[in-house]
């Protein structure tokens, strides 16, 4: 490089993995749902194509090659402009030579995982048949139900990990993946074998954060002559494929809210991809339940309220919604783990609150319970 004639900008390191990911997934991110990337078909099927797959990938590192480099140059120009690499451009004869460059992070992961890609299953599809090895999730815990969680009496498996965090959640200690168990689907189908007059459903924390295995465990359930259920916020729903909601008997649909300010302020997350699911369940004729927390100066607008009723009154296979009164038997779950409790002083709804939000779903045709 010639002094004084010449300088190189060097950039932040491209995530090549994140690339991947995008590229499978039509630019969508994987936790989000947000389409963050050019839109395109998500790479699907049984079994995931190299050649798809790599086209997929070739068509997003585009995109991403051009982002990274009109993001460098208009971080560079306005560096150039007023900090303090203009006094070092004095020291340079004119014209400047400029090159650009960007680091990777993740080539050794995308290289490996495009290596597998001649057996891999995606995600959101489930094992294949045939497939050796026994599939594996993480489990924070089961439980026998007679609660507010679905039809009749259930054996619930509560799934680790969940992307929101609601300010009424009743279960914190699933939020992280790995704190949970590692269980095999086997053990599971074997514990729920013994409950075969109960329903079962798929709890959470959300069950989409492990799409395989959770379509396993429902296929391998709905098998045996179990009825399925899915609790899901439906945040994750792009990750469940038809198959998946194939096997799934009734969907148990956790609206949090339906004004976009008080989702984000109960969520920290966005409502779209919960809507979107939401219609998508009812173009595939998927039976499902909405649930709904109804939480006194959280939830409890009038407008919110009516929002969601005229919403579910578009979807011909919600049953009926279930208002759920906020209640605080959680505390003592936070305390145990050591987190300040969102909500203090948050008292549940009175019968005047309940009976007001249960005629406004009335007054759109919707039953609710």
């Amino acid at each position: 490089m010639p002094v004084g004639r010449q300088m190189q900008f060097f950039g932040a390191r491209v995530n090549l993995a994140k690339t991947l990911l995008y590229a499978i997934n039509g630019g969508r991110d994987e936790i989000t749902g947000e389409q963050v990337g050019p839109a395109h078909p998500p790479v699907t099927g049984d079994r995931l194509s190299y050649d798809e797959v790599a086209a997929a990938l070739d068509r997003m590192m585009d995109w991403v090659a051009e982002t990274y480099v009109d993001a460098l140059n208009v971080i560079h120009y306005m560096h150039g402009k007023y900090a303090y690499e203009r006094i070092e451009m004095a020291l340079h004869d004119y014209p400047v030579k400029r090159t650009l460059a960007c680091g990777i992070a993740g080539l050794s992961v995308a290289a490996d995982s495009l290596s597998e890609v001649p057996t891999a299953v995606p995600a959101a599809a489930g094992p294949a048949a045939g497939t050796a090895g026994p599939v594996t999730g993480s489990v924070h815990s089961w439980d026998i139900s007679t609660g507010v969680d679905g039809p009749g009496t259930r054996f619930v498996v509560f799934a680790s990990g969940c992307p929101l965090r609601c300010l009424y959640c009743h279960n914190p200690g699933t939020w992280r993946m790995h704190d949970g168990t590692r269980t095999t689907v086997d053990a599971l189908v074997a514990r729920a074998e013994r409950y075969r007059r109960f329903i079962r459903i798929a709890g959470g924390g959300e069950p989409l954060m492990q799409p395989a295995f959770t379509g396993e465990l429902l296929r391998r359930c709905r098998e045996t002559g179990l009825h399925t259920a899915l609790d899901t916020s439906g945040h994750l729903g792009h990750r469940a494929s038809d198959a998946l909601l194939a096997d799934t008997d009734l969907v148990l649909l956790d609206v949090k809210s339906w004004d976009p300010a008080a989702y984000r302020k109960v969520t920290t997350r966005d409502p779209d991809p919960t809507v979107r699911f939401a219609r998508r369940l009812a173009e595939l004729g998927r039976p499902a339940w909405v649930r709904f927390v109804l939480v006194p100066g959280l939830t409890d607008a009038e407008e919110n309220v009516d929002g969601l009723a005229a919403f579910a009154a578009t979807l011909p296979n919600v049953e009926h919604v279930d208002v759920l009164p906020y209640h605080r038997m959680a505390e003592a779950k936070y305390a145990g783990l050591g987190l300040p409790y969102p909500l203090p002083g948050t008292e549940p709804p009175s019968a005047e609150l309940l009976e007001r939000v249960h005629a406004q779903f009335r007054a759109h045709g919707v039953r609710s319970r």
